[in-house]
């Protein structure tokens, strides 16, 4: 619901939905919290889902109007809200649309990568599917990681039309359409940007972890068995040194470890450049 205020803000200029009709796909969870809170704000609502029965009850709650799922894409609104299937924006429908703005909390709203064009040539606001619906994720990883409480999901929900002001400024001063603006700027956050692609094919956290995890185990070994093998070897089958005689075998001990106290800071080094020079999410 925030994301379409936010591309109302941007497209039509309007503080609130208020007086405008939004065009809603879909009756299920996602789309009875965006018309509740629409409702509330006074927007006027067509509804439209394959079970009319649902459609109808939320109509009833939020004093909308039932419409054909056939008609939902055509009808002649402020906003198309897609809450339901993906892959609803094609090259056949596209041209259909009699919308200002498309902003919905379906998954994979466009069917193919040349829709986003489409519907930038045809001055129709897009708000990236994956930003605005982007609070069930936010809560869940909040949730998982257990890095705060709800009061922080709200925060960062309420960030969601920031970040959607970002693409769409991007998007306006690249020429690119807002699909691909948040696509570029996600490869961004994650560290597989352009400049990164050929020499950071691992920059993904998840793909590295993905390949470091089951590896850990086995490189602890080989190096127990190394380190192990290393000492007896130096402290126990090499000979003495002619000028300071046992007291050699230190070096043995001595030297690894400072190589190793060395490597570990330049690591660290190298991670902090990265971090602060290219935000690389693997070197935080």
């Amino acid at each position: 619901f925030l994301g379409i205020k936010a591309a109302g803000r941007r497209a039509l200029g309007k503080a609130s939905v208020s007086g405008l009709h939004i065009a809603l796909q879909g009756a299920g969870s996602v789309a009875t919290g965006v018309a509740l809170h629409a409702a509330n704000e006074g927007a006027r609502l067509s509804i439209a889902d394959v079970h009319h029965a649902k459609a109808q009850k939320l109509a009833e709650a939020t004093g909308g109007k039932v419409v054909g799922a056939d008609e939902i894409l055509t009808l002649e609104a402020d906003v198309l809200s897609p809450c339901a299937l993906g892959a609803i924006l094609t090259e056949e429908t596209i041209p259909t649309l009699k919308v200002p703005i498309v902003a919905g909390g379906s998954n994979n709203q466009l069917a193919t990568a040349e829709d986003g064009p489409r519907l930038q040539a045809r001055g129709i606001l897009y708000a990236p599917d994956y930003v605005i619906n982007a609070g069930g994720i936010i809560n869940v990883c909040i949730e998982y990681l257990g890095t705060g409480d709800a009061s922080l999901v709200r925060e960062k929900i309420e960030g969601i039309p920031q970040r959607l002001e970002q693409i769409w400024t991007e998007s306006a001063e690249t020429g690119r359409d807002p699909a691909t603006s948040a696509d570029a700027m996600g490869q961004r956050l994650v560290g597989r940007g352009l400049r990164g692609r050929k020499c950071h094919r691992f920059a993904n956290p998840a793909r590295f972890l993905k390949i470091a995890r089951p590896a850990t185990a086995w490189l602890l070994v080989i190096g127990v068995a190394l380190t192990v093998a290393g000492l007896v070897g130096g402290l126990w089958f090499t000979p003495p040194d002619y000028l300071q005689g046992e007291t050699v075998r230190i070096m043995y001990v001595h030297v690894p470890s400072a190589w190793l106290g060395m490597a570990g800071w330049s690591g660290i080094a190298a991670a902090s450049i990265a971090q602060l020079t290219w935000g690389h999410p693997l070197a935080a």
